[in-house]
């Protein structure tokens, strides 16, 4: 009896903990003027110690969750770099659907800079019916000129024109709800963990005098 009501409470935890997980990752569709929509595309950062980092075509981007700028430089070599070590940010951003060039110091940038979400573009369709399937690092939308660019998993390179893009695949990772579903998945093992103990407890008095 006592084993069939830890097996009924363990299912139900089992059940939190994979929907927890599942909220952490997902994947959306989004039309060419939604992915562009307060979208800043860090072209280059100016550091304190007055070296300036270009990043490649598809461009860096800041994360929030470990307030770094990410990217590869157009040698191909991939950088992560403090935020306290960039004094100026140059981007490129639509403003009422027009490209432009900005700079801003990098307080200013950070703070513009409110996506919670880390998004990766999985694949896009063109407005030609054709699709377009990247690898495991996902496209990025770049700048100068505005493209979706990126590589195939072959290794072959993308590049399709914004005006082009019908709609994008994004696998989106929010890292505030993978922190939640940490502190989540750790409350469920405690509680399975509590449910077995309390199950076999008195099965314990024969085994140990």
């Amino acid at each position: 009896m006592k084993q069939g009501r830890s097996s009924s409470a363990i299912l139900p935890a089992a059940v939190v903990l994979v929907s927890l997980c599942l909220g952490c990752a997902h994947t959306v569709r989004t039309s060419r003027a939604d992915l562009v929509a307060d979208r800043h595309v860090v072209t280059a950062l100016v550091l304190w110690s007055g070296e300036e980092m270009r990043f490649d075509a598809r461009g860096g981007f800041y994360d929030r969750g470990s307030k770094r700028f990410l990217g590869r430089t157009p040698d191909g070599i991939d950088k992560v770099v403090d935020s306290q070590s960039v004094k100026r940010v140059r981007f490129a951003r639509f403003v009422r659907g027009a490209p432009e060039e900005a700079e801003s110091d990098r307080v200013t940038f950070m703070a513009m800079s409110s996506r919670r979400s880390i998004d990766v573009i999985t694949s896009l369709v063109t407005t030609r019916g054709e699709s377009r399937v990247f690898d495991e690092l996902g496209g990025r939308f770049g700048a100068a000129p505005w493209q979706v660019r990126g590589f195939t998993p072959s290794g072959d390179p993308i590049a399709v024109p914004l005006e082009e893009v019908l709609y994008v695949e994004i696998r989106r990772t929010n890292p505030w709800m993978s922190g939640a579903a940490a502190m989540g998945a750790l409350a469920v093992v405690g509680v399975v963990v509590a449910v077995i103990v309390h199950s076999t407890r008195d099965s314990w008095t024969g085994v140990f005098p």
